[in-house]
C-alpha cells in the first residue's frame, strides 16, 4: 500500500477502482442494473429495503495491533477505517448479526477480511444461520456466503 499524491492514487485504491470497473463492466453484461447504496452498518437503510448483495469493508484491525502498522498506513486512513475493536471483529458480529432483514432469500454477502480471520469470520457467520460460506482469495481475502 502506498500514499496517494494528489494527482495519482495509491495502488489500493487504484486496485479498488479497477475492481469496481470490472464488476461494474460485468453487471452491465448481465443487463442488472445494480444500486450501490453507502451507510455506516445500517443507520442510512430504510426499514424494509432488502437486496441481493451486500459488500462490506470494514474495519478489521485489532485495536492494540493499530500502533503497530505501517507509517503510510497509519496516516493514510482514519483510525474508525482501521479499529475493529478489541479483537478485530466487531463489525462482522455487527453485520452479521443485523443483515438477515436486508438480505432477500438466497442474497450474497462479501466481506473483506484480515489475512487471519477467515476463521473466526466464518464461525460468526454459522452462529448466525447463514449457510454456504467460501473463503475467496483475490489479491485481499473475502468471506462470501448465501442466506438461506
Amino acid at each position: 500500500m502506498g500514499k496517494s499524491s494528489k494527482n495519482k492514487p495509491g495502488p489500493l485504491l487504484e486496485h479498488a477502482r479497477n475492481l469496481y470497473d470490472n464488476i461494474t463492466q460485468l453487471l452491465k453484461e448481465a443487463k442488472l442494473k445494480p444500486e450501490f447504496l453507502q451507510s455506516d452498518l445500517f443507520t442510512e437503510l430504510e426499514q424494509g429495503q432488502k437486496f441481493d448483495m451486500l459488500v462490506s469493508n470494514p474495519p478489521y484491525i485489532r485495536s492494540d495491533v493499530i500502533p503497530t502498522l505501517m507509517e503510510e498506513v497509519k496516516s493514510y486512513e482514519p483510525i474508525g477505517a482501521l479499529d475493529g475493536m478489541e479483537d478485530g471483529l466487531y463489525f462482522y458480529r455487527e453485520i452479521s448479526h443485523s443483515a438477515k432483514p436486508y438480505l432477500y432469500r438466497g442474497a450474497t454477502l462479501f466481506f473483506e477480511i484480515g489475512y487471519d480471520q477467515a476463521e473466526a469470520v466464518s464461525r460468526i457467520l454459522e452462529k448466525d444461520g447463514y449457510k454456504e460460506i467460501e473463503i475467496i482469495i483475490i489479491n485481499l481475502i473475502f468471506v462470501k456466503h448465501k442466506l438461506h
